[in-house]
């Protein structure tokens, strides 16, 4: 039975035995199969047992040879290391969790994290150690490399933004970093709880922006460009900003980050108004502005090239633009400036350009040079249009010389006139006296008549001088054109058409009919004989007369010096003739010019034409092409009034009388001729040489002394002025004022009552007797 019992122990032992044993392999299994590093350790410092991961974890080739270790020497790199380990650990009744280094085979740290505890006796002292050590290098040095990164970008976040405001959904301020007061003057504290968005312009886009941000909640972030913020002093600051959406303590915020931008933003502010001061005077200067490079070599034009010349900004660039737009005639002065703009000089400088067109215009240039940090980049090129002044300079000149010759001519018709007058005077009075049938009645005739075409050679010079007086009348000028051709036909050959071409229901002309129809009839013998001068190339000529209404402007008028604004008739007489040749065309209107052959023209023609449109208030231009022909274009001012009917005129033989005349007049050949005439008609002659004899004799005589003929022009002092003196010797007295001039021409007209009247010269004796008996009756 004992047996038995023993038997059946042994078997349950040894089946016992055989379950422990599979216990501790598959223990065994576990704690190989583990990566952790599992140990037992004495309190002296040596292990009981490790696993092989524990060997790997620390260097070692196996477990025995890390069993072998002396645990503070070959474990730490300070035995105090563990020693303050291993207190903590005697402190402590469960696992906990500690971070530490240690030393492996190699002397490399290794840093892991140990999950031990000490295994006490009944008294408190360990027995043994044991814990679960777990290397955690790779993960430090990935926490630690995790934290540099996050310090830098700390830091590049703390120099990129200079304020951060954390804010409600609704926007109301949270919190504040405490650089605000240093960029926006406001304390943090004084910013908390108000609404951030009220910093913000009332109508600014990045405010509705914001808002319709923290309302929608839809995008995680948003960036802000460029925004302003009320500084505490009450400017506006600029920033660049980053909104979004962060979650901390639980709760959703706005997160705005600011970067302050003010300085730069002011910067580029004045930039760019720089830049648009700079590029509208650039874009808006009358002048081009042309930059080349040094190798001369155009790298801007300025928009101005377009109007001065009709050239593009992008024919420009070409390489041969400066050959054409420079002429012929300036391109070595051209040149020589750009190389003297290398050599740090300005020259300045008339040029000739070509425009897009083939047409030519003057402007002054300036050429200098350009620097960019003290040396030479390029050369600018300013090219000033002066094609307007020239040409009014030119006709400013050119009204200079007219009025110069005018004066000349006038006082050579004056002295003609005087002379005219005791030629003509003493030949008309000689022939009334012969018989018409006498040999020297005939001859005489002759020298009458040479003498009167003199006087209208003078009345010619007058009319160009501008000082025959005209009587302006509104009148049809259509109707004095079909006039003036209907007798101009008879002195233009058939081959020649003269073509009409008037326009209907045309305003009436403030002009002197006369004298408009002998300036038309001038430019139609004119038109005529240009064409029979050009017959060699054209089987027949065409005249053709045109009138025009215009409105003359103001841009009109500054190309015509002798223009300005208003309604004006234009006369166009265009023919098909030789044509004039520029350099001729300043010259035409000039006294005795002409182009005719010898004996062919007088040369007074077309300066009769420019006095009488001059006298009208008017001007005349013209137009021409050699070998095509010519147009003259006469403006006269339109008329404000209808037109007035003259009476008829008395062609009465005038009376003489008994009254007595006192004559005054410095040339002898006048004063004799006007008191001979007078004495054969039964009038008493007192005569003068000059105004100081003619006061001494009217004192002598003012009782006696009906009527004055006093000549305006006289050394010392004129006829007006003794006209003025003796009336103040008597204010009623009569007269009759004479000149080589015309009644236009001075200060006459004011004179002119009906105490005065005024007579011409050349005057013929019945013309004399005539104004005398009419001044003389006058009450």
């Amino acid at each position: 039975m004992v047996a038995g019992i023993c038997v059946s122990l042994y078997f349950a032992l040894r089946r016992r035995t055989n379950e422990l044993h599979s216990q501790v392999s598959l223990y065994e299994e576990l704690i190989s199969a583990i990566p952790d590093g599992l140990y037992q350790s004495t309190p002296d410092g040596r292990f009981i047992r490790v696993n092989e991961a524990m060997a790997q974890m620390l260097g070692y080739d196996s477990t025995d040879d890390l069993m072998k270790i002396y645990i503070p020497r070959d474990l730490y790199f300070h035995p105090k290391e563990r020693d303050a380990l291993n207190r903590k650990l005697e402190k402590l009744r469960s696992d906990e969790i500690d971070v530490f280094r240690l030393k492996k085979k190699d002397g490399s740290e290794l840093w892991v994290e140990d999950h031990s505890i000490a295994i006490l006796d009944e008294s408190g002292k360990p027995i043994y150690y044991r814990g679960l050590l777990r290397d955690i290098t790779a993960r430090r040095e990935a926490e630690k490399k995790l934290d540099e990164t996050r310090k830098r970008l700390q830091n590049l976040l703390d120099n990129t933004y200079d304020i951060f405001i954390d804010c409600s959904p609704e926007l109301k301020v949270i919190t504040v970093s405490e650089r605000v007061v240093d960029v926006l003057g406001h304390p943090a504290e004084e910013l908390i709880g108000t609404e951030f968005h009220t910093l913000l312009p009332l109508n600014s886009p990045v405010r509705e922006k914001l808002i319709q941000f923290s309302e929608q909640g839809e995008q995680e972030s948003i960036d802000l460009s460029t925004i302003s913020m009320r500084h505490a002093n009450g400017s506006w600051h600029y920033f660049h900003g980053t909104v979004m959406f962060i979650y901390g303590d639980g709760r959703k915020k706005v997160h705005i980050a600011l970067r302050d931008v003010h300085q730069q933003a002011v910067a580029e502010k004045a930039l760019r108004d720089s830049e648009a001061r700079y590029r509208a005077l650039v874009e808006n200067f009358p002048a081009l502005i042309l930059q080349l490079d040094l190798q001369q070599r155009v790298t801007f034009a300025s928009p101005s090239l377009k109007r001065l010349c009709g050239f593009s900004q992008t024919d420009a660039y070409d390489d041969d633009f400066l050959e054409r737009f420079v002429s012929p005639e300036n391109r070595d002065e051209f040149e020589e400036a750009l190389l003297e703009a290398v050599d740090e000089k300005t020259s300045r400088f008339e040029l000739t350009v070509n425009t897009v067109d083939g047409h030519k215009r003057r402007a002054m240039t300036t050429v200098f040079p350009l620097y960019n940090l003290g040396q030479i980049a390029s050369i600018c090129v300013i090219v000033q249009d002066i094609t307007r002044e020239k040409m009014l300079q030119e006709q400013l000149q050119h009204a200079q010389k007219m009025e110069t010759i005018g004066t000349l001519a006038r006082g050579i018709a004056h002295d003609f006139n005087n002379l005219l007058t005791g030629i003509i005077g003493n030949i008309n009075f000689v022939r009334s006296e012969m018989n018409a049938d006498e040999l020297y009645h005939t001859m005489l005739g002759e020298a009458e008549h040479a003498a009167e075409r003199c006087a209208e050679m003078t009345r010619n010079l007058l009319a160009f001088s501008r000082h025959e007086q005209a009587s302006i009348e509104p009148a049809d000028i259509n109707g004095l054109i079909r006039d003036t051709v209907h007798m101009a036909r008879r002195t233009v050959p058939p081959t020649i058409e003269i073509h009409l071409e008037l326009a209907p229901e045309i305003s009436a002309a403030a002009m002197d009919y006369g004298k408009i129809q002998q300036a038309l009839m001038n430019l139609v013998v004119n038109a005529r004989d240009a064409i029979l001068r050009n017959m060699d190339h054209a089987a027949a000529g065409r005249i053709t007369v045109r009138t025009t209404e215009v409105e003359i402007n103001e841009e009109f008028c500054t190309h015509h010096i002798d223009s300005w604004p208003g309604k004006f008739l234009r006369i166009d007489v265009s023919d098909t003739g030789v044509g004039i040749p520029e350099k001729h065309l300043s010259k035409i209107f000039d006294p005795f010019f002409t182009t005719s052959e010898v004996g062919q023209g007088s040369g007074l023609g077309l300066s009769t034409v420019f006095g009488i449109v001059k006298n009208h208030n008017g001007w005349i231009d013209v137009k021409s092409t050699v070998g095509e022909g010519t147009t003259f274009q006469i403006y006269l001012p339109v008329a404000e009034r209808t037109a007035v009917l003259d009476g008829e005129e008395t062609n009465a033989e005038p009376a003489g009388g008994h009254e007595t005349i006192l004559i005054v007049d410095d040339e002898d050949v006048v004063r004799n001729f006007a008191a001979t005439t007078l004495e054969r008609v039964g009038y008493h002659i007192l005569q003068a040489a000059d105004s100081f004899q003619a006061l001494e004799l009217y004192k002598k005589h003012r009782t006696s002394i009906d009527l004055l003929l006093l000549d305006i022009t006289m050394p010392n002092m004129d006829g007006i002025e003794l006209l003025r003196r003796l009336r103040t010797i008597n204010h009623d007295v009569k007269a009759i004022l004479s000149s080589g001039y015309t009644e236009g021409d001075t200060i006459i007209s004011e004179l002119l009552d009906q105490e005065t009247s005024f007579l011409p010269k050349p005057y013929i004796s019945q013309e004399l007797a005539r104004i005398v008996r009419e001044v003389l009756d006058q009450e």
